[in-house]
Parts: C-alpha cells; structure tokens; sequence
C-alpha cells in the first residue's frame, strides 16, 4: 500500500537560508560540529542534537511553521562515504 505525502513549498526565504549555511560552512562547523542547527534570515537561532526539538525552538522563536525553517546538519568531518561494487 502507497501513501502520497504533500511536500510544501520551498521559499525564497528557505532557499536564502540554505545557501547562506553553504557560505558559512566553516563558521558552522567551528561552533555547532556535529548539532543540528536552524537558520532564519541568516543566522542561527536554535541549535543541538535533536532536529525536531531545534525545529520546534526555531519555529517559536521566530513564529515561523517548522516546515518553512531551514534544518542542517553540521558534521565533523569525520564520516567516510563510499560506494560498494562487486
């Protein structure tokens, strides 16, 4: 059985805030390493280690819908990915 889910729209707004979390990639990693970070109009206004919790702060903090905040993880580098073939 399939079950359709309804993905909102990304805004402006959102797409802002995410690419601003590109550009200060390395300012994020220094401070919230391994932490969920939200981010509205560029800058940090909830972070930790459970993302529904930081969305939920972020949501009230700035009486923003969760589903408009935009959630990173930061990592610390030190995960490895990698492809498997046989």
């Amino acid at each position: 059985m399939s079950e359709t889910i309804t993905i909102p729209p990304i805004t402006s707004e959102y797409l802002t805030d995410m690419n601003w979390a590109l550009a200060h990639s390395q300012e994020l990693h220094d401070r919230y390493e391994n932490e969920w970070v939200a981010i509205v109009g560029g800058e940090v206004v909830a972070a930790g280690p459970d993302p529904a919790r930081v969305k939920a702060t972020a949501a009230e903090r700035c009486n923003r819908d969760a589903e408009e905040i935009f959630l990173d993880y930061v990592e610390d580098g030190a995960a490895v990915y990698g492809l498997w073939h046989q």
